[in-house]
């Protein structure tokens, strides 16, 4: 303990300790006074029920009831509509799309004899 940085560390430590337990001790302190001036009413206190109030609690609890059981025959009607794609759903699709896509074949430019021949080249017998 020579070291005057070493003294003057513990004396920090010190009082940030002593300052924590203040503060907690003020914090207990004032919960203590929060709970000692909450009015505390009795059972035949009228003015905290109040039949209205009461009403109006219902009457929006029903309103809500009546939203969600709407929302869940909406939810349940689409999952029964609702119709998985597979893949030869999305081939058809797409070949009917193709099919609007392309142009119409004029046979007027169409020559037999050609297409004998490319065929021919392109599958050779031989192969």
């Amino acid at each position: 303990m020579d070291d005057f940085g070493n003294i003057l560390y513990l004396i920090f430590i010190a009082v940030s300790l002593l300052g924590g337990l203040w503060q907690n001790y003020n914090k207990q302190k004032a919960k203590k006074e929060e709970v000692s001036t909450v009015p505390q009413y009795e059972e035949n206190d009228t003015e905290l029920y109040d039949p209205k109030d009461f009403e109006v609690d219902t009457e929006q609890e029903e309103e809500a009831r009546m939203a969600i059981k709407n929302l869940e025959r909406k939810a349940n009607f689409v999952k029964q509509n609702r119709r998985i794609k597979r893949r030869s759903d999305i081939l058809l699709e797409t070949e009917s799309l193709d099919e609007e896509e392309s142009p119409e074949i004029d046979l007027k430019d169409f020559d037999a004899k050609k297409a004998v021949i490319y065929s021919e080249i392109l599958n050779p017998p031989y192969l």
